[in-house]
């Protein structure tokens, strides 16, 4: 796929985490769209590392395995050691049930520690590159998801990678897709 068509990809994925967790964990919700968006197009990035062939280990479990683990391990740094002091000094004093919305988004941050930041990191980066990979895999070149262990290629259809029509059907899809979402949390559907 074109970079359209990957952004087609991602926003279907942001459509289910908003209809899912929109209102639930806005926070985390948030911090999850952001996140697979801005790392769904790491795979690509092997057109940029001379040693690196594009569409090999960089488009497969490895690297869906590494940057599950990469971003775990950020997601908890970044929960230990920025978001619970910031926490710990603007909540050093408990909210009441009494402050209405306030401790409803207090209750929502003071969640966001360092384990479950660690798990949000985690799944973030894992479904981030798998995102990827369901829009090369859609491709006539596919991916050999199981490198370097096996040079086994799977691909879903006969599609170009630079076929106009399904990188902006897939575009326009996820997009419809997104207000729908949006518009069922609002009670609009």
């Amino acid at each position: 796929m074109k970079r359209r068509g990957h952004q087609g990809v991602v926003l279907l994925a942001v459509a289910g985490i908003i209809y899912a967790f929109g209102l639930s964990r806005p926070l985390l919700s948030t911090v999850a769209i952001v996140g697979i968006w801005w790392l769904e197009p790491l795979p690509d990035k092997d057109h940029r590392i001379g040693w690196l062939a594009h569409r090999k280990t960089s488009h497969s479990l490895v690297a869906v395995g590494l940057s599950g683990v990469f971003f775990g391990g950020l997601g908890w740094l970044i929960g230990r050691y920025a978001v619970e002091p910031i926490v710990a000094t603007l909540f050093a004093e408990p909210v009441s049930a009494g402050d209405g919305v306030l401790s409803w988004w207090t209750a929502r941050f003071v969640a966001l520690d360092a384990p479950t930041l660690a798990v949000a990191g985690m799944w973030i980066g894992i479904w981030a590159i798998v995102i990827h990979l369901l829009g090369d895999v859609i491709t006539k070149g596919g991916l050999q998801p199981l490198l370097p262990f096996s040079r086994w290629k799977l691909r879903f259809s006969p599609l170009a990678y630079d076929n106009r029509v399904a990188n902006n059907g897939l575009f326009v899809l996820g997009a419809l897709a997104v207000v729908a979402s949006l518009a069922s949390i609002f009670g609009l559907l």
